[in-house]
């Protein structure tokens, strides 16, 4: 007697049925488990260096926040990170290592942008960055807090975090069709105060990069750094203190207002001028400097158009100056800025300045007695 209320032939049809529908079920859910885990992949090396001059001259007449360089050249964009699955993918940039310096630059595109303090006194830099996210895109981004940019989207500013720049629509990304996440920065030395010559390093990383999945932030694993950076003071020209022997004259010689002693003392103030006094940076904006002198009268001016000047205040002779011309017996004028040119910036220049000097009937009454007078020479470099 079979008590099998079920046929064996049916009972094979419906468990072939059962495993197909089994078989079926986990064909559909195994691909979507394996797409929708988004990640993100570092695709470059760890740190890369920016562009950047090898080293810096600072000119000595720039004010505080000129520029001691032209805005390096940007890289071409890195494919920092290369992401895969479903989600919102952004990028983060952050200045590290350095504090502000107070005071902001014209960026590249005319944007103000942030100064950070570098560890040589009086050198600071500005950065700018680029960053690509997907199809997000910001560019001249000022790298120090929320100010200058354009682009696509809006960047988010933390302190944190820096500059993030996050496409807030999700999309799925293939191994076949990935999103890469880009960026690229670029540097500008600005003066920040009294400079001199020295070393200024960085941190590793300076701009440090981090990348976020769904507003979720990663650590950093990627970022620029600069080469130390060698900064030469000012060359200066240099002169010798020099006094000039007015000799004995008599107070009869003077006939009038405007008559002098004679014959006028010629002499020679010389100016020696090193080579490589530049402007600029060499090879980035580089121009030869210009050298100019004036002269000053700190005891005051007498007769300023003929060039005479008031006698120091230890003097006791009365009714004269002192009368200074140039080579040309043309009447210097004080306060008045000179050029010295034909400087040769590769081997250096030695300049004269011929000079004459002679006492000057400023009074109807000349009075005998000491007769001094003191004239500064200042140089100017531009």
């Amino acid at each position: 007697m079979n008590c099998n209320p079920w046929p064996s032939k049916p009972l094979d049809r419906i468990a072939g049925r059962l495993f197909a529908g089994l078989a079926l079920l986990l064909f559909l859910w195994w691909p979507a488990s394996a797409d929708a885990q988004p990640k993100c992949e570092l695709t470059t090396t760890a740190f890369k260096y920016m562009y950047q001059p090898s080293y810096l001259l600072a000119p000595r007449d720039l004010p505080i926040g000129g520029a001691l360089s032209a805005w390096s050249a940007p890289p071409t964009g890195d494919h920092v990170y290369r992401c895969t699955g479903t989600g919102a993918f952004g990028l983060a940039m952050k200045v590290t290592g350095l504090s502000t310096a107070g005071m902001q630059t014209t960026g590249s595109a005319g944007g103000m942008v942030t100064v950070f303090n570098t560890s040589l006194p009086g050198v600071g830099v500005a950065f700018e960055g680029r960053i690509e996210a997907g199809s997000c895109r910001l560019t001249n981004v000022d790298l120090g807090g929320p100010g200058a940019s354009s682009g696509s989207a809006i960047p988010k500013w933390t302190a944190t975090d820096g500059q993030w720049l996050e496409c807030t629509s999700a999309v799925q990304a293939t191994e076949a069709n990935p999103v890469f996440l880009r960026a690229s920065a670029w540097m500008r030395y600005i003066k920040t105060g009294p400079t001199s010559a020295g070393l200024a390093t960085f941190d590793q990383p300076l701009i440090e990069l981090r990348h976020s999945i769904n507003g979720v932030m990663t650590r950093a694993n990627w970022g620029y750094t600069a080469w130390p950076l060698n900064v030469q003071g000012p060359p200066t020209c240099t002169t010798q203190d020099l006094t000039v022997a007015m000799g004995t004259h008599k107070s009869s010689a003077f006939t009038g207002i405007g008559t002098t002693s004679a014959p006028a003392k010629m002499f020679t103030v010389s100016v020696a001028c090193p080579p490589d006094m530049r402007g600029n940076i060499a090879g980035v904006g580089a121009s030869l400097v210009k050298i100019g002198y004036r002269f000053s009268a700190p005891a005051g001016l007498a007769v300023p158009a003929q060039g005479v000047i008031v006698l120091s205040s230890g003097s006791t002779a009365t009714g004269i100056g002192l009368q200074l011309k140039d080579a040309a017996a043309v009447p210097l004028q004080f306060e008045t800025l000179y050029p010295l040119t034909g400087y040769d910036y590769k081997n250096g220049t030695n300049f004269a300045i011929v000079l004459q000097a002679a006492y000057y009937q400023t009074s109807a009454t000349v009075g005998p007695g000491t007769a001094n007078a003191v004239v500064t020479f200042t140089l100017n470099y531009q």
